[in-house]
This record gives C-alpha cells, sequence and structure tokens, in this order.
C-alpha cells in the first residue's frame, strides 16, 4: 500500500520500503554508509526516515529517531521501523565506557567484581533477569 509522504509533495512511500514520485515511476536508492538513500526533487532523504513519515507520522516527541527493529539497516520495511528515543549510536549499538553490554551502569551496587585483581566485572541487574535499557518502547 502506497502512502503520501509528509513534507515530500508528490511522493508516497510503499509498506516493503520502495519510494515512488507522482507519475508512479519508482526511484532508484543508493546505498551509503549501510543506509539506502534516494533523491527527492534535488533533496536527498534516508528511505528509512521517509517509510516512518509515511506510514506512522512524525515522531512525536522531540530527539526520536527512526530504527529498525531486526537492526537489519537494508530491510526499511514499515513492520521493521519504530521510532525510539534516547541516544541511537550508544543504545542501539554496543555501549562504551561504565555500561554493560544491556545498557545498566556499571557503578555502585549494580557491579560485581571477580577474578585475581578483580579486573572482570558483571552486571548485577543483567544477573537479576532486569530487561535492556537499550529496548525503547515504540510510540506507534
Amino acid at each position: 500500500m502506497w502512502r503520501d509522504i509528509p513534507g515530500y509533495e508528490g511522493y508516497q512511500a510503499s509498506e516493503d520500503g520502495r519510494i515512488r514520485n507522482r507519475r508512479k515511476r519508482r526511484l532508484k536508492q543508493r546505498l551509503n554508509n549501510g543506509s539506502y538513500l534516494v533523491d527527492l526533487g534535488g533533496r536527498t532523504a534516508r528511505v528509512h526516515n521517509l517509510v516512518a513519515a509515511a506510514h506512522y507520522g512524525s515522531p512525536t516527541c522531540p530527539g526520536y529517531f527512526v530504527r529498525h527493529r531486526s537492526e537489519d539497516k537494508s530491510d526499511n520495511s514499515a513492520e521493521n521501523l519504530m521510532y525510539a528515543g534516547g541516544k541511537p549510536r550508544r543504545l542501539v549499538h554496543k555501549p562504551v565506557g561504565e555500561y554493560c553490554r544491556n545498557g545498566h551502569p556499571l557503578t555502585g551496587d549494580n557491579i560485581k567484581r571477580w577474578g585475581t585483581r578483580g579486573n572482570n566485572r558483571i552486571c548485577i541487574a543483567c544477573q537479576n533477569g532486569e530487561p535492556p535499557v537499550r529496548e525503547i518502547r515504540e510510540i506507534i
């Protein structure tokens, strides 16, 4: 099903991640740094942003971005996209610094050290089965 893309008059996005113009001609997509881009009348846009805007509307909160549910950037189908908040690179990908792989802080009472020198750390929140912080609720 094709839907109009808000802010891009004369262009539509399909459920499976294709973009077409007012003459119903599908536009060619190009790959750039893992994301597909398309040219819309002199403006370049990411396909996943266009598909999400057409099928889910604009995000209701500032700072929200389009996230791929399957983490596969080449799948721009509407069912694979969602709006998420926070810091996309820090929470979706491997956190750096004082966080475990699930985004819990490794400070204070949430850390257990082990090993001969105490260099190894275990996240107590993960051991207790708490959900990952990187899984942010969707707003659809």
